[in-house]
């Protein structure tokens, strides 16, 4: 997938160039179905330094296997950026998560985005008083979450276990492979323009709960795919297929070839 940008990122073969905090959390075996839905996925061609993502068969969605790449490559010192920037078009600035994740290309993979959800049908209600660019608080509870459509939510509740199913309680105990996973705000995908705002909806991996807040507001970018990597081929290994497979049709037909020599040779010492 192609895209223009005035100001791509790009990340391939990154290091670490900035510190994050960590997650108050590790890998719980046993906790969720993480160890038998997650499937690591080697981008980078080096097995020795573990998986760069991985493939939710739950979801058929590919999670880059650090939750905080925004710090790690230095975008922003701790990795919190404004959700959306309405002034610089539908990719918004690239400071923003949503600017970060469209601009995002990662072992020759450039569609990436932030987690979606979906939202209820009920009629948005504008909270911002009249001449406000931004909101103070949007309650949450004009546009509710249908339950089971947070991709983010699905992977953190179900996939890590880290919620309850005896009491619906949230804590935020298992990070299974991933690392840098941050007990804080995540953005979604979703965002609303209103009247006198241009809001979105984070997910908090702290409270387990889906916040609304204004564009303005600062969250993580957990970057994600549709799909799994592994059927999305490099451009060179295309073309050494391409290659290969003519290289496979040649010896066919050379064999195919000195098999109808062979056997007119044959008949020949027959009639003979």
């Amino acid at each position: 997938m192609n895209r223009t940008w005035l100001s791509k990122l790009a990340f391939a073969g990154f290091g670490a160039l900035t510190v994050c905090s960590l997650a108050h959390a590790a890998g719980v075996p046993g906790q969720g179905t993480w160890e038998t839905t997650l499937q690591g996925r080697d981008l980078d061609g080096d097995q020795s330094n573990g998986f760069e993502a991985y493939y939710d068969t739950t979801q058929n969605l590919t999670w880059l296997a650090d939750a905080n790449l925004a710090a790690t490559s230095g975008v922003s010192e701790a990795g919190l950026m404004l959700g959306y920037n309405p002034f610089f078009g539908p990719a918004g600035a690239p400071n923003t998560a949503v600017g970060f994740a469209f601009a995002a290309n990662l072992y020759g993979i450039d569609d990436w985005q932030l987690p979606s959800l979906s939202l209820g049908n009920e009629i948005y209600q504008v909270v911002c008083e009249p001449g406000r660019t931004t909101c103070d608080n949007i309650p949450t509870g004009r546009y509710e979450v249908v339950p089971g459509s947070s991709q983010l939510q699905q992977l953190m509740d179900v996939t890590l276990g880290n919620r309850s199913s005896s009491n619906d309680s949230y804590s935020l105990e298992n990070t299974g492979p991933f690392k840098n996973v941050q007990s804080g705000p995540y953005w979604s995908s979703k965002f609303m323009a209103t009247t006198y705002s241009f809001s979105g909806w984070q997910y908090d991996a702290a409270s387990g709960q889906h916040v609304q807040l204004p564009y303005s507001g600062s969250g993580y970018a957990w970057l994600v795919r549709v799909g799994d990597v592994a059927a999305v081929p490099e451009p060179q290994s295309v073309v050494m297929w391409a290659f290969g497979l003519l290289a496979l049709m040649g010896a066919v037909s050379r064999r195919k070839a000195a098999n109808f020599g062979q056997h007119h040779i044959q008949s020949g010492v027959d009639h003979a």
